[in-house]
């Protein structure tokens, strides 16, 4: 049978291409309907003139008409082409992997159209793998709360939380590197596992979805899971990826650092390579937060420390006087402690049952009343050990033991002969308080007041025995300060997770606790062998810090003396309502409640706060058209908008002209509606498009 001369050149040109080169079959398929499926559909009549054809064919002899030729021809030469590619892709040495093309010989490809029935397989798929996923992540969420800290892959300078696990998806909210997030549960999309997370920013909790990607943990259960299913840093699943643990030390991101931090940290990467840094961005001014932080009575130090470090002689509590400005900025700049030695300080105080047992523990204990090798370290119920006793706490509270042990050892001290945890104490036979909550009676109380003030707390709270007092400390501990986001030695002691106004909630006054903790925890660690496991460090960053880092306070160096208490002080909340995009603020917390079970949408926590009396008023006035208020400190501006027809609800709150937080407002032209925020983040992006920036409002606290 005759084949024309040019279906006939086509033909090798295409087998030639499959032998130099086009090793793949399906990137030789693509080539081959390219090229064939134009000159069968387009340009096969101009190749195969009917008539010369019809000649050709009768000049042979052939019964069958030249159409019925061609179609012959061009059937049994595509089956040829068919079986030599199926020969090559039977191959021993076929590899997809390996195959390489020069992108300027590339031969482009066609865009391929799922069918409906594709879309629907591929979502079938996807909620198999999420129904199997699901059904292992429950006995995760079954140990306890999963935990972690939000941390940047890439060059992002937020993180992104969404609506739904899709970047295409509604933005939620941004959250800040090193943030503190609860994972509530899981999705898969396009084969990538996301977190559904929640946080508590400023009083409000944030709730949606992050890539899985961007959370670092120490949850033991979590970490498992991931590695059991084959889930990468990438937040890929698929059966030949690297376990979870081995991907984790890789999660440190030293350019989302600032350059003064990276030299330390890197040097600690060199020295611990299992070891993780995640920034902290705090989003506070440094200067602005060590003011916060030089309120009376904060900060103290021993008495008998060097004279700079010390700012008034005068005792505040039995040995111990006001921290200095210096002093306190050398304590608080994160930089000075990024060593092998002071870093534990930053660590994160959730439970690691690979790292956390009772041999460690204990070795924190040692040399104190609470050593199991001392009579004393084993008066608790049926004789259970401190250590024990600390361990069984930690995992129920996913709280270190190591940091409970060395936080009661710091409270109590060695010996342990404080009237707090006697039992003894007149008028409080059977009375313990191990963390010395509520042990504190005001400036210049004496010694029995502070056992008093603490024992009261304890007897209120129903701590009659050891056991009772070491599990309820732990649990006020725990859900107060750690479960809070406050879940690092430096953090409990310089609460840098709020804002200035909240500089109030810290745990202890005593300056040098932080690194004197981190100390004894590092210990523990050296002492089972742990030190160079995976522990994840949560670095604080403030923003303008000084180029370097602050140096020990020198005699001869001034020191500011601490300021008076600030005026008490009240939240105002804020609330959105999604259906008309407006914004509400109130500080009336009944009003708050109201408004929120009628479907606001979102309440979005605390905004800023004002002086809980006094100062100058912000008036509220409502459009009873659209429903929308505006606040303003202006009478001018009041009054007018009243003769207009506003509807005047007079004083909203009142306001410190001195405070220390801005609160801008910034104005809506397309809406007609006005917001008020004290978030510099948010002031510029709502500039950017196209808000019409009003100014500072008034000052908050």
């Amino acid at each position: 049978m005759k084949i024309n001369y040019r279906y006939k050149l086509l033909t090798i040109l295409l087998l030639l291409s499959l032998v130099l080169g086009q090793t793949s079959f399906f990137s030789f398929s693509d080539f081959f309907n390219q090229i064939s499926v134009r000159v069968h559909a387009q340009e096969l009549e101009e190749y195969f003139d009917e008539e010369y054809l019809e000649e050709e064919y009768l000049e042979d002899g052939y019964v069958e008409t030249a159409e019925e030729k061609n179609e012959i021809e061009y059937e049994e030469d595509y089956q040829e082409i068919e079986d030599t590619l199926e020969e090559e892709k039977t191959l021993d040495t076929y590899s997809p992997e390996e195959e390489t093309i020069d992108e300027e010989e590339a031969v482009p490809t066609i865009e391929v159209v799922e069918t409906t029935e594709e879309i629907e397989q591929v979502e079938i798929e996807s909620q198999t793998l999420l129904s199997e996923l699901t059904s292992s992540f429950n006995e995760v969420q079954n140990s306890g709360m999963i935990d972690g800290l939000v941390n940047p892959v890439g060059d992002e300078e937020l993180i992104a939380v969404w609506s739904r696990p899709t970047s295409t998806s509604d933005l939620v909210a941004h959250l800040n590197f090193g943030e503190w997030v609860v994972v509530e549960n899981i999705a898969v999309e396009e084969n990538h596992l996301w977190f559904l997370i929640s946080a508590e920013i400023n009083g409000a909790v944030v709730r949606g979805y992050i890539p899985s990607s961007n959370l670092v943990t120490t949850n033991e259960a979590l970490l498992n899971w991931l590695s059991e299913n084959s889930i990468n840093s990438l937040g890929q699943i698929g059966r030949n990826n690297p376990r979870a643990r081995q991907l984790q030390r890789n999660a440190t991101n030293l350019n989302a650092f600032p350059a003064s931090y990276r030299p330390l940290i890197q040097a600690l990467r060199n020295l611990r390579p299992n070891w993780v840094f995640v920034p902290h961005n705090t989003g506070l001014d440094w200067n602005r937060t060590i003011s916060a932080q030089m309120v009376a009575n904060r900060n103290l130090v021993p008495s008998n420390s060097p004279a700079s470090w010390i700012a008034n002689p005068r005792h505040i509590e039995p040995g111990w006087v006001q921290a200095s400005d210096g002093i306190v900025r050398h304590f608080m700049d994160p930089r000075n402690f990024i060593n092998d030695q002071d870093i534990f300080q930053f660590e994160l105080l959730g439970f690691n049952a690979g790292a956390h047992t009772v041999a460690g523990t204990d070795a924190i204990l040692n040399g104190s009343f609470m050593h199991s090798s001392r009579p004393t370290g084993r008066r608790l119920a049926n004789g259970r050990s401190y250590a024990q006793a600390f361990v069984d706490i930690g995992r129920a509270r996913n709280t270190s033991p190591f940091h409970l042990a060395s936080r009661v050892r710091h409270e109590q001290g060695a010996a342990g002969t404080s009237g707090l945890i006697s039992g003894t104490f007149a008028g409080f036979n059977g009375i313990f308080n191990y963390f010395n909550f509520g042990a504190t009676a005001g400036a210049g109380a004496n010694h029995n007041q502070i056992i008093t003030a603490g024992l009261t707390f304890a007897r209120n709270n129903g701590w009659t025995s050891r056991d009772a007092a070491l599990t309820g400390g732990a649990n006020m501990l725990s859900a107060n300060w750690i479960q809070r986001g406050q879940n690092t030695l430096y953090s409990q002691k310089f609460n840098v997770t709020g804002t200035y106004g909240d500089m109030w909630r810290q745990f202890m006054q005593n300056l040098l606790a932080p690194r004197n903790e981190g100390r004894q925890v590092r210990n523990g660690y050296q002492a089972i062998g742990a030190i160079n496991s995976s522990h994840v460090f949560r670095i604080p960053v403030f923003n303008n810090m000084p180029g370097n880092r602050v140096a020990l306070p020198t005699t001869n160096q001034p020191n500011r003396p601490a300021t008076p208490a600030p005026p008490p002080t009240v939240p105002v909340f804020r609330l959105y309502r999604f259906a008309e995009d407006i914004h509400f603020f109130t500080l009336n917390t009944h009003e708050r409640n109201n408004i929120a079970s009628r479907g606001w949408g979102r309440d979005e926590g605390v905004a800023f706060r004002v002086l809980a009396s006094g100062g100058q008023p912000v008036f509220r006035v409502l459009n009873p058209a659209t429903h929308r208020h505006l606040f303003t400190m202006s009478n001018y501006e009041r009054n007018t908008l009243i003769r207009r027809g506003w509807r005047d609800e007079g004083i909203a709150f009142r306001v410190n002209p001195n405070g220390t937080v801005p609160v801008f407002r910034l104005y809506n032209t397309r809406t007609d509606r006005h917001l008020y925020t004290v978030s510099g983040y948010e002031r510029n992006t709502l500039i950017r498009n196209g808000w019409r920036d009003e100014g500072i409002a008034w000052r908050g606290n």
